[in-house]
């Protein structure tokens, strides 16, 4: 049973990233779009890339989000130092 909680714990997080990458996909237009891409998933993914050690991608995606008019307040810039000072 441990490998299964192990596979998880592994597996779902990636299975978020790719959900995430197809909601930015959408065009801004996308009348879902704005729904899906808000300031909590930028900062779930934000923090996501910081555990695994990628300061690149967490700023990044700052930068997408700022380019799509997201709301980049608190919580994603807390998420982002947080996401760097695992890098250090």
């Amino acid at each position: 049973m441990v490998g299964f909680k192990y596979t998880c714990s592994l597996l779902l997080p990636c299975r978020a990233v790719q959900l995430f990458e197809w909601a930015r996909s959408l065009p801004p237009d996308h009348p879902q779009a704005a729904e899906l891409c808000v300031p909590g998933l930028y900062a779930t993914m934000i923090e996501l890339h910081g555990q695994w050690r990628q300061p690149g991608k967490a700023l990044r995606l700052l930068g997408d989000a700022k380019a799509r008019s997201v709301e980049v307040g608190v919580e994603i810039y807390a998420a982002l130092i947080q996401a760097l000072c695992r890098w250090v």
